[in-house]
């Protein structure tokens, strides 16, 4: 696996995400209790409130193996980019950073810090 980028980012109302750049349509919480929602343009992850602290970010590309770590899955489906990159962080902050894919569909799964929390990490894996 390769790491893309990695940061740290306030997560206000609770959330980050990914997605096309050039969406206008965001996933909407039903009940607020989601762990992630989605649309084909967009992915957005529950996280502990802004109040809370800030959350660690990290984008990976390659493919899902096993790992030591205790991480949480919130989300697995497909990704849509009419573009050359997707973004990833908070838009509801405006502090959204470039991650470099090609145009087209994309397998991503989203993983959360360990269960039983408000996680304070998110990692986004796109699979090749």
């Amino acid at each position: 696996m390769s790491l893309l980028v990695s940061f740290v980012v306030k997560p206000y109302h609770g959330q980050v995400g990914m997605g096309d750049p050039e969406t206008h349509d965001y996933p909407q919480w039903e009940t607020g209790e989601e762990l992630a929602v989605a649309v084909p343009q967009f992915i957005a992850v529950g996280t502990r409130g802004d109040l809370e602290g800030d959350v660690a970010v990290e984008v990976w590309s390659g493919e899902l193996g096993r790992h030591d770590v205790k991480l949480r899955s919130v989300f697995e489906g497909e990704l849509i980019l009419s573009g050359e990159h997707a973004v990833v962080g908070s838009v509801i902050g405006n502090d959204l950073h470039p991650v470099s894919l090609s145009c087209g569909r994309h397998k991503v799964a989203a993983f959360t810090s360990a269960e039983g929390e408000l996680p304070d990490s998110v990692y986004f894996l796109v699979v090749d």
